[in-house]
């Protein structure tokens, strides 16, 4: 078996390669990102020099910040605990306080509606037990469709070159 994934790999990775260069217009994420990833790699490697260095990295790291955080932290979960809100609350409160509104929302939108009309429709426990089952679902089938929508992309980037 091993034989056999080693030619099918080769042989995708030279069809991926000779398709255009990369990074290009062909492949727009990386000609994207591929400078942003160099330059943090360079910066990132510079930060542990004695002469010249990026020091910002250094000062970020320092104690009385970090504790400040800690004892932040432990004071909003003892305030939540004063209040009796659950511990995921907690969670939910720190994750979604960084987060971006476009993932929030939704999410807000997800779990009111499965609080108030599908564990009800359902039953509590019904429906904790397919939540689970509803996730699994949905990331294949987005798996699914993204390894699709690669494969058409491939294909189509392969036939443009074609001379008739």
């Amino acid at each position: 078996m091993l034989p056999i994934i080693l030619l099918t790999s080769f042989i995708f990775w030279a069809f991926f390669w000779h398709t255009s260069q990369i990074p290009s217009s062909q492949h727009p994420y990386a000609a994207k990102v591929w400078p942003i990833h160099a330059t943090f790699q360079a910066m990132f490697n510079t930060i542990n020099r004695q002469e010249g260095g990026i020091t910002w990295v250094k000062e970020a790291i320092n104690f009385p910040r970090i504790l400040g955080g800690i004892v932040a932290g432990l004071a909003l979960y003892g305030l939540f605990g004063v209040f009796k809100l659950p511990a995921l609350f907690f969670y939910g409160f720190i994750g979604g306080s960084g987060a971006w509104p476009m993932d929030t929302i939704p999410t807000f939108i997800g779990a009111w509606l499965g609080r108030r009309y599908f564990a009800k429709r359902f039953g509590l426990e019904n429906w904790r037990m397919y939540t689970p089952v509803l996730l699994a679902g949905f990331s294949c089938g987005t798996g699914l469709i993204a390894m699709a929508s690669i494969a058409l992309a491939l294909i189509a980037k392969s036939v443009n070159y074609l001379p008739f």
